[in-house]
């Protein structure tokens, strides 16, 4: 086809001649075109299904915690400073068995394992609770999960249980009909409350509410600290409109009671008086129950009525009980005799070893008291 334009553009010009010369110079540049056009790449194998993967990631919580809400996983907390927390997830809302769900408002973010108490506590407490009473619950209103603060946020207090996502404020149910229930409000059934109340503190290690403090006078903050022998609290006071009113009126008459004026008192009392060294001594008599020193090698059972101070066949004097039996050592010097603390007293003098005598001499003074 090009052959005749070439042949022709070699003679004189002519329109014919033209339109050969860029027919050729066309088709010579489509070819060169194509020889640097990338050939396209295989297409890739088809992925595999990567649900399966995602799930054997999933920690155990989280695969206990997919059958009863929605949420999604979340990387670790590391910071700012002891704000930490492992295993976290984000609850969009919890799973009921009839299908129905109950929706955080906000999303909350929790540690696996609170995420795990909570949506329990709403699927096997709360809804059945308002279910008995005809009230399908459908919501739940929180003001505080995940937060990186102190104790009520007070500076210097010790890190709060937000900070390690280990904690949930809840303020209010809605119901499927667009009931809020403030668990806070006097207004609402006490019964309900205080169903609500037991089960709350049955399932969490803390449970604050209104008569805690001034710091959850709105809502009920719950969480999972661990404390020594699983100790809980439980601070929700659940009280009707006539209890808040006569408290409020105890408290305005306790507040406008005169405060006495403090006054100068000279009745200093005067300290106790050490205990004399012979108090301390015959203390210590008391206690001893034995210092035997043998006499002769003789054996002697001892024992006189009370008051009485007949002697032993051994010749040592009692005061009024069996004392018991004792031997002379061998090694005893002759002459000496047997000693013998009995009902508080002290028997008659004797003559005793260096050694014995060190023990009756050398009274231990007892501890000083606190």
């Amino acid at each position: 086809m090009l052959r005749p334009c070439i042949g022709a553009a070699v003679g004189r010009i002519t329109p014919k001649k033209f339109i050969c010369v860029i027919v050729f110079l066309t088709g010579t540049a489509l070819a060169s075109n194509a020889e640097i056009i990338p050939v396209p790449r295989e297409r890739p194998p088809v992925l595999e299904d990567q649900t399966s993967k995602i799930e054997s990631e999933r920690s155990p919580c989280q695969l206990r915690l997919s059958e009863i809400a929605e949420f999604k996983p979340e990387p670790p907390i590391t910071g700012p400073g002891e704000c930490t927390a492992t295993d976290v997830v984000n609850v969009n809302a919890v799973l009921l068995p009839g299908n129905q769900r109950v929706i955080f408002s906000p999303v909350v973010t929790l540690q696996c394992s609170m995420a795990e108490v909570v949506s329990h506590w709403i699927r096997d407490d709360v809804a059945p609770t308002l279910d008995s009473l005809g009230m399908p619950f459908r919501g739940i209103e929180t003001l505080e999960s995940f937060g990186c603060r102190s104790f009520n946020g007070i500076s210097g207090a010790k890190l709060s249980e937000h900070g390690h996502a280990n904690a949930l404020d809840v303020r209010s149910l809605k119901l499927a009909n667009g009931t809020i229930i403030e668990l806070t409000n006097a207004t609402v059934s006490k019964s309900l409350r205080e169903q609500l109340r037991q089960t709350a503190c049955t399932r969490f290690s803390t449970v604050l509410g209104n008569g805690a403090d001034a710091y959850h006078e709105n809502h009920v903050h719950i969480d999972l600290m661990q404390r020594t022998n699983n100790y809980k609290i439980c601070q929700w006071n659940i009280l009707d409109p006539a209890e808040i009113a006569a408290l409020a009126a105890k408290q305005s008459a306790v507040a406008a009671m005169p405060i006495p004026e403090a006054t100068q008192s000279d009745d200093v009392p005067v300290p106790r008086a050490k205990a004399s060294a012979a108090r301390m001594n015959s203390d210590f008599d008391r206690s001893l129950d034995r210092v035997a020193v043998a006499k002769n090698g003789a054996t002697g059972i001892r024992k006189a009525p009370l008051g009485s101070n007949k002697r032993s066949p051994s010749g040592t004097a009692t005061q009024g009980r069996v004392v018991g039996q004792v031997r002379r050592p061998a090694s005893s010097t002759p002459g000496t005799r047997l000693v013998r603390v009995a009902c508080g007293h002290e028997n008659e003098s004797t003559t005793a070893p260096e050694s014995a005598q060190g023990i009756l001499q050398n009274k231990i003074a007892p501890t000083r008291s606190p």
